[in-house]
C-alpha cells in the first residue's frame, strides 16, 4: 500500500515536468493561426501508465486526422450493421 502511494505522488510531481515543452523549435511557426500553425499533443502510449507521445502536426494535418478517423468509423459500424444479428 505505501508502495502504491509513494508511486502516485512521484506521478504528480513528475507531470509538470512531463508537460513542459523540451523543445521550442517544434512550436515555432511562421504565422502565428491559420491551417499551418503548429500544434502537438501528447498521449499516453498504450500499456504505460506514465510513458507519454508527442506528436506534431499543422492545423490542417489535424483536420485530416481526425476526418480520417470519423470515416474509419462509420465504414467499420455500416459494415457491422449490415451484417445482421448473428
Amino acid at each position: 500500500m505505501i508502495r502504491i502511494a509513494t508511486a502516485f505522488v512521484l506521478l504528480a510531481i513528475a507531470t509538470p515536468a512531463l508537460a513542459a515543452d523540451p523543445d521550442p523549435a517544434l512550436t515555432k511557426t511562421a504565422t502565428s493561426s491559420g491551417p499551418s500553425k503548429l500544434r502537438c499533443k501528447r498521449a499516453v502510449v498504450t500499456g504505460s501508465l506514465i510513458e507519454t507521445k508527442k506528436e506534431c502536426h499543422t492545423e490542417a494535418e489535424w483536420h485530416q486526422i481526425t476526418e480520417q478517423g470519423r470515416s474509419t468509423t462509420l465504414q467499420l459500424q455500416n459494415s457491422l450493421n449490415s451484417r445482421g444479428p448473428n
